[in-house]
C-alpha cells in the first residue's frame, strides 16, 4: 500500500501517511494565502505564470491540479459573494489564461453575474452628465461579455440604463445633437450596438422615433430605419419613417335594423293566438359596427398612412380630419363625404401623432 500523498509505502491498513497529510493541508492553507494576496494586490499574473511561481510549494505539498483549482474556485466565490477584494482591471488577465473547465464553471455562477452588473451600474451611474465611459471600461466591459450568458445578463443592466438616459432626454422634447452623441457613445461603450437587446427595447425604438422627428422639424431626409421586402410602392419623394409590426386594424360601418311600432291594443282572436294593433310603423335606425381589417403592418411615410393587412387602407396625412390617440393605439377619421373612423391598436400612438402634426405644418 502507498501514501496518497507521497506515493510511498505505508502500512497494510492505511492509505497515507500522517506528516504528509498534514503537510498537504498546510501548504493548501499557505497558497490560499498567497492568492488571496495576488488578488487584492497589484501583483495578479496570469494563471499559468501564477502557477509556476508556486510550483515548489505544489510540488512539497502534494497539490494536485484538481486541488489548486479547487483553491481558485474557492476564492472566485469569495470575492463574487464580496468577501474578498480584486483588482477588477487585473481580473481578465488571470482570468483568460485559465483551464477552460475551470473558466466555465465560474461563469456559471450567478454570482459571478451578479458582481459584474453590479460593479458596472455603479461606476455608470456614479458618472456625471455627458461623461463619457472611460477607455478603461469600456475594454473591460469588452472581456467580460465575451461569455453569451454574461453578455446577456449585462445588457439587461445595461439597457435599463440606457432607458433612463433616453427618458431623461425626452422629458424636455426632441432629442438634440449633443444628447443623440451621448447616447450613441453609451451604445458603443456598452457594446450594445448590433444586439437584440437594443433592437427590441422600446425606449431605443422611442429614442430613433424622436431622431426621425427632428430630422421631419429640420427638414431633413435621413434614412433612420432600413425595411427590407416592404411590399408597398411609394410614390414620387415619399420616404418611411416608420413601420409598426403586428398591428391590428378596424374600420367602422354604418348598418340598419328595423325597429317596430309601439304604443297598440292587443286583441285575442282565438286561443292562444293575439294580433298586436300598432299605433306607428316600424322604421330602420342606423347603428356604427366594428369590421375587421386584420392584422398586419401600419407604415407611416411622410405623406401617407398604410395599413397592410388582409385588407388595405391608404391615409393622406394632409386629409386626416381628427384623430383620438392612445397609449396602445389610435383611431383616424380622414375627410370627405362620408368621414369614417379606422382604428388601428398595438402601438403607442405617441409618434404617429407628431409625425402628422409636424408634416402637416
Amino acid at each position: 500500500m502507498k501514501c496518497k500523498y507521497c506515493h510511498k509505502p505505508v502500512g497494510l491498513f492505511s492509505s497515507k501517511h500522517k506528516e504528509c497529510e498534514l503537510k498537504h493541508f498546510a501548504l493548501l492553507s499557505e497558497i490560499k494565502e498567497i492568492l488571496l494576496y495576488k488578488f487584492e494586490s497589484s501583483e495578479l499574473l496570469d494563471y499559468l505564470k501564477l502557477k509556476q511561481e508556486l510550483s515548489e510549494i505544489i510540488a512539497n505539498g502534494y497539490v494536485t491540479d484538481k486541488d489548486f483549482d479547487g483553491i481558485v474556485f474557492e476564492i472566485m466565490n469569495m470575492i463574487f459573494s464580496g468577501n474578498c477584494k480584486i483588482n477588477n482591471f487585473l481580473f481578465p488577465v488571470f482570468f483568460i489564461s485559465m483551464p477552460v473547465e475551470l473558466k466555465n464553471k465560474i461563469i456559471s455562477l450567478e454570482i459571478y453575474k451578479k458582481y459584474w452588473c453590479s460593479f458596472f451600474e455603479n461606476y455608470i451611474r456614479g458618472l456625471k452628465d455627458g461623461e463619457r465611459i472611460s477607455d478603461k471600461y469600456s475594454n473591460l466591459i469588452k472581456i467580460i461579455k465575451h461569455d453569451n450568458s454574461v453578455s446577456e445578463t449585462l445588457n439587461t443592466t445595461f439597457i435599463s440604463l440606457l432607458e433612463e438616459k433616453i427618458y431623461k432626454y425626452l422629458k424636455d422634447g426632441i432629442i438634440d445633437n449633443d444628447e443623440e452623441d451621448d447616447i450613441s457613445d453609451f451604445i458603443e461603450q456598452t457594446t450594445l450596438s448590433g444586439t437584440s437587446s437594443l433592437y427590441d427595447s422600446t425606449s431605443y425604438q422611442k429614442l430613433v422615433q424622436s431622431l426621425v422627428l427632428r430630422d421631419i422639424q429640420e427638414g431633413k431626409t435621413v434614412e433612420r430605419i432600413k425595411i427590407d421586402n416592404l411590399p408597398l410602392l411609394l410614390g414620387k419623394k415619399e420616404n418611411v419613417l416608420w413601420v409598426f409590426k403586428n398591428v391590428e386594424g378596424y374600420e367602422e360601418k354604418t348598418g340598419h335594423k328595423y325597429i317596430g311600432g309601439s304604443n297598440g291594443v292587443s286583441m285575442r282572436i282565438c286561443k292562444g293566438v293575439y294580433y298586436h294593433v300598432g299605433a306607428s310603423k316600424g322604421h330602420s335606425v342606423a347603428y356604427q359596427y366594428q369590421t375587421p381589417l386584420g392584422r398586419g403592418i401600419f407604415v407611416v411615410t411622410n405623406k401617407y398612412l398604410y395599413f397592410l393587412g388582409v385588407k388595405q387602407v391608404k391615409l393622406s396625412i394632409s386629409k386626416i380630419l381628427s384623430f383620438e390617440p392612445y397609449s396602445d393605439g389610435i383611431v383616424l377619421v380622414k375627410d370627405g363625404t362620408n368621414p369614417k373612423p379606422y382604428t388601428f391598436i398595438g402601438f403607442d400612438s405617441w409618434f404617429v401623432v407628431n409625425a402628422m402634426q409636424l408634416l402637416v405644418e
